[in-house]
């Protein structure tokens, strides 16, 4: 695994894989960072790709964007890395939580260079608005961090998940956090996000844990027949609470997807 750098700004966990494959771009969520995604270069599953993992404005390594940093602008940066990094290869997205707003946005705005999208429970309904929906109505941006920082603390003591999210989620800014969480709250609407997420023409796939998806996400996956996998027993953090299964299941994915092309 080496780190990149871009514009001395966004730091990007990378790996470089056999040059016919796809390149692989994972969008960390809301106070996470590409910490979420360790496992990706671990493992075995996606040791044939080049994989890209960076920490957004704010987030992990890399430092507060100079002007209010939004899931807009954040799609658009996470374009221009694309650009940048990938500029003749394929693209797989794999998105997390609030991440998939994100995700979406560039799918849509690089159409067919996108050839597989993984969304792990992103904002699809009103409903997914949890972390990010207390912080877009706190009044004060760093008390609300240090406040959902300490629950968070408490919490992982009995949830590694949590734990790991936590030592993300007190690196990320304060104002960042609230820039993402007004935005992100906005754009998923009732249902606005999983309908951004249909218009994505790319073989796709949502995936999401039977402990935290909320009933009107559930509804409308199974209205508008979105071709979902279950995780039964997980959370909301999939990738680090059954890495192996998931990044089998990413790997899946992308192969089945290389295949229909």
């Amino acid at each position: 695994m080496q780190l990149a750098v871009y514009n001395s700004t966004v730091f990007i966990r990378a790996q470089l894989g056999k040059k016919n494959k796809p390149h692989v771009w994972f969008v960390h969520g809301f106070g996470a960072s590409s910490d979420s995604f360790l496992e990706a270069f671990e493992l075995k599953h996606l040791k044939e790709y080049s994989l890209f993992a960076p920490d957004l404005p704010g987030f992990g390594l890399s430092p507060v964007a100079r002007k209010p940093h939004n899931v807009e602008q954040a799609a658009k940066l996470l374009t221009l890395l694309i650009k940048k990094f990938s500029p003749s290869s394929p693209v797989v997205l794999v998105a997390h939580s609030l991440g998939g707003l994100i995700a979406t946005r560039t799918a849509l705005t690089l159409k067919k260079k996108v050839v597989c999208y993984v969304n792990v429970e992103g904002n699809f309904t009103k409903a997914d608005c949890f972390f990010s929906g207390k912080a877009a109505r706190a009044r004060n941006p760093v008390k609300w961090k240090q406040s959902f920082q300490n629950e968070l603390y408490k919490l992982g003591v009995k949830d590694q998940s949590l734990r790991r999210y936590w030592s993300s989620f007190r690196l990320a800014s304060p104002l960042v956090l609230n820039w993402w969480a007004k935005s992100g709250v906005k754009e998923t609407g009732r249902e606005l996000g999983g309908k951004s997420f249909l218009k994505v023409e790319c073989p796709k796939v949502y995936i999401y844990g039977s402990r935290s998806i909320p009933q009107q996400t559930k509804s409308f996956i199974r209205k508008n027949k979105v071709n979902a996998i279950e995780f039964k027993g997980c959370g909301h953090f999939i990738m680090g609470e059954a890495p192996e299964k998931f990044y089998r299941t990413v790997a899946k994915a992308i192969s089945s997807a290389s295949r229909s092309r």
